[in-house]
């Protein structure tokens, strides 16, 4: 879902939409990877596995190691960069706009499916991407039945 808002972001403002389709789809990569790790980890030390404590390291972490694994990839910087500060586009130094997309397609996907992160509709009314991109909420709010479909014919 964050992909295919990436996308519509970036056709809507004439980006690259294949680029942008990139950096929704791995944004949080580093996720799978740092929970296979924990897991891993746990076994090893013959540890319980503390869910709990494992969600909160990956929220703190996820980015770091997501950048870090596109850019062992050998994928273009940008990513990385992009990946690294989704949560907080501000920090980045030459991929503030793909930041910022990544960041508003990812609040706009976790509304969409009404997962573990609750975004109301009206927080991405109001969301602070929305200006810098030079973004009306309504016409991305349109796009969520087509991403629906988008999903569906994936899945």
């Amino acid at each position: 879902a964050a992909a295919a808002f990436a996308q519509e972001i970036a056709r809507s403002r004439r980006w690259n939409v294949e680029e942008a389709f990139l950096c929704g789809l791995l944004h949080d990569v580093g996720r799978p990877v740092l929970l296979q790790e924990l897991v891993d980890l746990h076994a090893e030390a013959n540890l319980p596995f503390q869910a709990e404590a494992a969600a909160e390291l990956m929220s703190l972490r996820h980015a770091e190691v997501g950048s870090t694994l596109v850019n062992g990839w050998s994928l273009p910087a940008r990513l990385g960069e992009t990946i690294l500060h989704h949560h907080f586009p501000s920090r980045s130094t030459t991929a503030a706009q793909t930041a910022m997309m990544t960041n508003l397609a990812d609040d706009l996907a976790h509304l969409l499916l009404e997962d573990d992160r609750t975004v109301t509709e009206a927080q991405i009314r109001e969301h602070p991407m929305l200006v810098p991109l030079n973004l009306y909420p309504e016409a991305l709010l349109e796009k969520r039945s087509m991403v629906l479909g988008m999903i569906g014919s994936i899945a």
